[in-house]
């Protein structure tokens, strides 16, 4: 706690001019940030409601972020030309923190959802971009018999999966699966849609037309723990690298 003192003469009246100045002050500043363009990052500024996520194309809940930007595409044989979209992920903020809630209520779709939800490919954890699509890629390219077509609420699409190969033991941090101990098979889902609008439903984000990827996920036998480990992303590239796939 500061030290209360008495103010002498000489201080009280320096006090008293600051009173009667800070008001001039302050009218001056007002009209000068007035004056001034207003300041912005490369953070995406929402006009609508974020704390539910909700938005519609108009007024869609990340102005100015083009969600249906088209970062890469794969070739099925059997499920033809997939576009890898930029996407985006939202989770309501009621529902941020917790996990059951979290699979139930955020949503996206395409590279974003794959980062941000399944933690495939994430910058943070030392990844790129382009890891991330060489990994979405591996399990794009699953065999016919790891494949079946679907129809939900998006439209037509496609399930796929394949097995990324490494350990429940693994040194704190690595990305390398060859580090790890205790060796196990992780199956790793991805889910395509032709759409059927050319936006994303609830938060109204451009989705292109046809969507292609939705998401891509470890499938831990629990909705609630779909996040993939560290090396999973290793992994699937790998994998994708051994293929040829780019």
């Amino acid at each position: 706690m500061p030290t209360t003192r008495q103010l002498t003469d000489p201080e009280a009246l320096r006090m008293s001019t600051s009173r009667l100045t800070a008001p001039i002050i302050t009218a001056v500043l007002l009209l000068i940030l007035a004056a001034m363009p207003a300041l912005t990052n490369n953070t995406p500024v929402a006009r609508a409601d974020l704390e539910s996520c909700t938005g519609t194309p108009a007024d869609p809940i990340f102005p100015g972020y083009d969600s249906s930007a088209v970062l890469s595409s794969y070739v099925s044989a059997t499920a033809g030309e997939i576009p890898i979209r930029r996407g985006f992920y939202c989770v309501p903020l009621s529902s941020q923190n917790n996990p059951a809630l979290e699979a139930a209520n955020g949503f996206g779709f395409g590279l974003d959802k794959v980062g941000n939800r399944h933690y495939i490919g994430r910058p943070q954890d030392g990844y790129t971009q382009a890891d991330a699509i060489k990994a979405t890629k591996f399990v794009l390219s699953a065999p016919s018999s790891n494949m079946n077509s679907k129809t939900d609420g998006w439209g037509f699409g496609w399930n796929f999966y394949v097995y990324a190969v490494g350990g429940d033991e693994c040194p704190k941090g690595t990305t390398d699966p060859e580090l790890c101990q205790n060796k196990i098979n992780v199956t790793v889902r991805a889910a395509t849609t032709d759409g059927g609008a050319d936006h994303e439903p609830t938060g109204g984000m451009p989705a292109g037309d046809p969507l292609g990827l939705q998401t891509v996920y470890c499938d831990n036998g629990n909705v609630q723990l779909l996040r993939c480990d560290l090396w999973v992303t290793a992994a699937l590239a790998k994998g994708a690298t051994g293929q040829g796939i780019n």
